[in-house]
């Protein structure tokens, strides 16, 4: 599917899977913030308001239409970053990966809409497999940095 496609307010249902995913639109702001609370993302216990987050974040859903998992996007020229790649810690491995790959997926395209050329962000040192997930699609991974990846954005 074309980037410029997978980067629109439309969410991308996928027959083989169970979810969808897309960019969050404001209206889901709430469930956002109270699914990331529930995923240990407690933000300092600082209350904040989630009523504007499109495009800030692509989440998926399930059938239910409950939200399984999310990731940050923090639009910037000329790199952009995808951070807080959250699911549930009870989600099944094969889900899991597939919810990972997807935001991400999504994530470089809504940053290659607004112009970022290259994809930075940071995973923690004792997240060994994900480490090994971003370096299997050619991440550039940095210890010295504090687990600092860097990634190519295709542009179409």
């Amino acid at each position: 599917m074309p980037l410029a496609a997978e980067a629109t307010r439309e969410f991308i249902r996928y027959p083989d899977k169970a979810f969808t995913v897309g960019l969050a639109k404001d209206d889901m702001g709430p469930e956002l913030g109270a699914f990331l609370e529930e995923c240990g993302m407690g933000f300092g216990g600082h209350a904040l308001e989630w009523n504007r987050v499109y495009p800030y974040w692509a989440v998926a859903v399930d059938n239910d239409g409950d939200i399984i998992g999310a990731v940050n996007i923090v639009h910037s020229v000329p790199v952009g970053r995808l951070e807080q790649l959250t699911y549930r810690k009870d989600t099944e491995k094969g889900l899991r990966v597939q919810l990972l790959h997807e935001l991400v997926i999504l994530g470089m395209a809504a940053l290659a809409a607004n112009g970022s050329e290259l994809l930075a962000g940071t995973i923690s040192g004792s997240d060994e497999p994900h480490l090994d997930w971003w370096k299997r699609r050619g991440a550039v991974t940095s210890i010295r940095d504090g687990h600092i990846l860097l990634m190519e954005i295709p542009n179409g």
